[in-house]
């Protein structure tokens, strides 16, 4: 079985003021988590399945720059030992307002004609895609399609705050996926889930009930409700869900670029059981507890998963960890900077006297001045920060410059701004609430 996995690149309306949604930012794909462009660490989680064709979607204003990144990863990073089996990631440009309209065009313009996975450019996690792939091999045969959910599995964020869209999910479920008499690790994975239906907080708040509706008993008679279940936007589909697709959209005049792919998976799951006739299924496949996933769409979860991912290569990249106490071993001379092994310095990037840099992660090209202390943050390329600055649970942009003695205590400062050349007016500096707008 071979699959065509789409990576649906949008502009980060949540990850402002670095994304392409603020004048001053990037493309979201390629802001950096772990000094990466985010969107490779996806492509990479692909690459190791493999899956036979990748393609990313991107609007046309970032096009060029992902391009630029892909030739560069086609040609000095991507493991050459696939490539006599998978095709060359192709882009595909699309510009649209939902993300069901994307998948109009990519159904329009003949894009897909396997079975295909639609992916977020903003995950990671250590669960190899090949699980999930044959959680969907050995789906039921009337499931078209497997939506992935997950539990939060970070203390620090808690599930119902804004950094998560929450719904009370409403599902069929046959087995434990969690099963404490698991014989071997495949034991956890194995789930027999349908999704039912999907209701936003929101209306719930208004409605002061959740809705269960008799037909749907009579369909599913094991509905179980959960509040905490969050959506991956990970979805597997079979190729038959284009043609179901098509005729809703030529025949039931259903209006699919008005809506989000999300919402299109819930008008799916609510087909199964509104008709008198048993219609195709979608499969509801929970993630093991055992794993993390992790979305980095907000600026909190962001900064989160760049500390994840920190901590990780420091237990199991045996590279990373030779350099990080490389980088501890330089300390030794007096009045030496005191860089901890849970931290990251990129190429050319220097830290003079007697600063300290905490649990941080710094960009190629900076310049870091003396006595300044930088404590769980995320410094970009190309970044100048003046002597006895104290940076701590922040984010610093591209081409930034930060003039000496400043105090930056849970800030986001964009992309190239410059306090130097800027300090009649107000910095552009964002405090981070964990809004989710």
């Amino acid at each position: 079985m071979e699959f065509h996995a789409i990576v649906l690149c949008g502009r980060g309306a949540k990850l402002s003021p670095f994304s392409t949604a603020h004048p001053s930012g990037m493309p979201k794909a390629l802001l950096p988590i772990f000094n990466k462009p985010m969107v490779q660490h996806v492509l990479e989680w692909c690459d190791n399945s493999p899956f036979k064709d990748i393609s990313l979607v991107v609007d046309a204003s970032s096009k060029d720059l992902l391009q630029e990144f892909l030739n560069n990863y086609e040609s000095n990073i991507r493991n050459k030992q696939i490539l006599s089996f998978v095709n060359k990631i192709n882009i595909v440009s699309i510009n649209a307002k939902t993300t069901g309209e994307i998948l109009a065009s990519l159904i329009n313009l003949n894009k897909i004609n396997s079975d295909f996975a639609i992916l977020p450019c903003d995950f990671i996690t250590d669960l190899p895609a090949q699980v999930l792939i044959e959680q969907f091999r050995i789906r039921d045969v009337q499931d078209v399609s497997m939506c992935c959910f997950y539990n939060n599995s970070l203390s620090n964020i808690p599930t119902h705050s804004n950094n998560f869209k929450n719904y009370y999910t409403l599902y069929e479920s046959q087995n434990n996926h969690n099963n404490s008499n698991a014989v071997n690790d495949y034991d956890y994975y194995q789930n027999d889930s349908h999704l039912v239906d999907l209701i936003t907080n929101e209306s719930i708040e208004i409605s002061k009930f959740l809705q269960i509706r008799t037909q749907m008993l009579w369909r599913f008679p094991n509905i179980e409700v959960s509040k905490n279940l969050l959506n991956s936007f990970i979805f597997f589909n079979s190729l038959e869900l284009v043609n179901i697709l098509k005729h809703s959209i030529t025949v039931k005049k259903y209006k699919i670029n008005e809506k989000s792919i999300t919402t299109i998976f819930q008008d799916l799951a609510k087909r199964s059981w509104k008709h008198k006739k048993p219609l195709e299924k979608i499969n509801l496949f929970i993630l093991p507890k055992q794993s993390t996933f992790i979305r980095s769409n907000t600026l909190q979860l962001y900064l989160e998963s760049n500390r994840w991912l920190m901590k990780e290569n420091l237990l199991k990249n045996p590279s990373i960890r030779n350099q990080l106490q490389s980088q501890a071993q330089k300390q030794k001379e007096k009045g030496a900077p005191t860089i901890g092994v849970d931290s990251l310095l990129g190429q050319n990037t220097t830290v003079d006297k007697m600063s300290t840099i905490k649990k941080t992660i710094i960009g190629d090209n900076c310049q870091i001045g003396k006595k300044c202390r930088l404590n769980g943050s995320l410094v970009f390329n190309n970044v100048i920060i003046g002597d006895n600055v104290i940076l701590e649970n922040s984010i610093v942009g591209h081409n930034v410059i930060l003039e000496s003695n400043g105090k930056y205590l849970s800030a986001n400062i964009e992309n190239n701004f410059s306090k130097k050349n800027d300090e009649e007016s107000d910095p552009e500096i964002y405090s981070d609430s964990g809004d989710d707008k």
